[in-house]
């Protein structure tokens, strides 16, 4: 590629010539107002330094994995606090064999690169599912699925520029 000249009429804010030499004062008032308002803007929107965002990613699609790794195999080995989980929902146990493979798939999809998303949202709502259930099913608390939920959330937003939109 190659670089942009560099400004010879001092106008251009950032160095290089943008064409603000054939503005007239006014308008170039105006250019240079505009520029400072986004500027300043984009400045209180700062986003957390790249590594911090890589790393802390990295950290939250590792804890999901985890946990939904180990809940899925919970689920399908027929732990006993699983099966009577889902014997209090009522949709039979067809739905704990259901869920684990969801769980473990999903906990798979999120190191795909390119299925990221998909894996984070179907972990999304089986949390979504597993706090409706908590709330008015099975009580007594339903934090655990929010905070797994939130997480998932988190990685769905991250990766949202892998659904495409027509």
């Amino acid at each position: 590629m190659t670089e942009a000249p560099k400004c010879g009429c001092g106008r251009s804010p950032t160095g290089n010539c943008i064409g603000w030499h054939a503005l007239s004062e006014e308008e170039y008032q105006e250019k240079k107002t505009a520029y400072e308002t986004r500027q300043a803007q984009s400045n209180r929107n700062e986003k957390m330094p790249p590594n911090v965002q890589k790393y802390g990613l990295l950290v939250i699609k590792v804890l999901l994995t985890f946990a939904f790794l180990a809940a899925g195999l919970a689920k399908l080995s027929g732990a006993e606090m699983m099966v009577q989980t889902f014997e209090a929902v009522g949709l039979g146990q067809w739905f704990r064999y259901v869920t684990g493979l969801v769980e473990i798939g999903g906990a798979a999809l999120l190191w795909l690169r390119g299925r990221q998303v998909f894996g984070a949202g179907l972990l999304l709502c089986t949390m979504v599912g597993a706090v409706l259930a908590h709330l008015f099913i099975i009580g007594p608390s339903a934090v655990p699925a929010l905070v797994l939920g939130v997480l998932a959330a988190i990685v769905v937003f991250a990766h949202r520029d892998q659904v495409t939109t027509r």
